[in-house]
């Protein structure tokens, strides 16, 4: 079986550039509807960052009344390339039943479990604008909204993202705008 990868370049973009994109002759002339949602991530690690030391990221997202725990990893080859796996989940804490066949899998014990902690939530406002979907999803999507660790709170930066997913021979292409902006590129999430 293939490893599911995701190749991603963040860019943040000043947020009066956000007022020209309806004008921009491809996004202007899209067939199909932009769409809006939610969304509450919140991410999980133990208290000493066992997980991101180790190039690991565990998250569950809430879109509507629907959870997905996602596990990425960095790869050690590649500066945008990391693996990632999805899971459906009943609600909004971690099953790490779930990561067999994940790089997670080699730490998914009961001292993991008793330890993870959420660390950060974001949520955002997500618009996304589709480009194409002929056997590849490409789209243009735009975040607002913040995120909260404990009593700190702040929003999110306006962030060009370009996010490419292959999940066996499928392939995903995104580009991302999340909502400030300073012209940083940023390899992870």
């Amino acid at each position: 079986m293939t490893t599911p990868k995701e190749l991603e370049i963040k860019l943040e973009i000043a947020p009066k550039s956000l007022r020209i994109l309806e004008k921009i002759p491809l996004i202007h002339s899209l067939q199909a509807a932009r769409k809006h949602a939610t969304e509450v991530s919140v991410y999980f690690d133990t208290p000493k960052r066992k997980l991101h030391k180790k190039g690991l990221l565990l998250r569950v997202r809430r879109i509507g009344d629907r959870y997905t725990q996602t596990v990425k990893a960095s790869a050690a080859s590649r500066l945008f390339e990391r693996a990632e796996w999805e899971a459906t989940l009943g609600g909004a804490q971690p099953d790490l039943s779930l990561a067999a066949g994940t790089a997670l899998e080699p730490l998914a014990d009961g001292k993991l479990r008793r330890q993870l902690k959420p660390l950060f939530e974001t949520r955002v406002r997500r618009t996304v604008y589709p480009l194409a979907d002929n056997g590849h999803a490409i789209a243009l999507t735009l975040d607002r909204g913040t995120i909260r660790s404990g009593t700190r709170c702040a929003a999110l930066r306006d962030r060009a993202r370009t996010q490419a997913r292959e999940r066996g021979r499928s392939v995903r292409r995104r580009a991302r705008a999340h909502a400030g902006g300073s012209g940083a590129a940023h390899a992870r999430e």
